[in-house]
């Protein structure tokens, strides 16, 4: 993934663990400790990295 970003033109930096962010969902608040952040011109990324046994349906969303 990294090797991925370092040809995205328009990635202005990389952030790693760690780096939580918190949030307000309809229900309520949550955080979530990310593996990378990656802010660029177009938008941000926002990426974790696991393995895919530990992935659930909704994680894909």
């Amino acid at each position: 993934m990294l090797v991925a970003l370092d040809f995205a033109g328009d990635l202005v930096e990389v952030l790693s663990q760690p780096l939580r962010i918190r949030f307000r969902t309809a229900e309520k608040w949550r955080n979530h400790t990310l593996d990378f952040f990656a802010p660029t011109r177009a938008g941000t990324w926002l990426i974790d990295v696991r393995p895919r046994n530990l992935i659930q349906p909704e994680d894909l969303r």
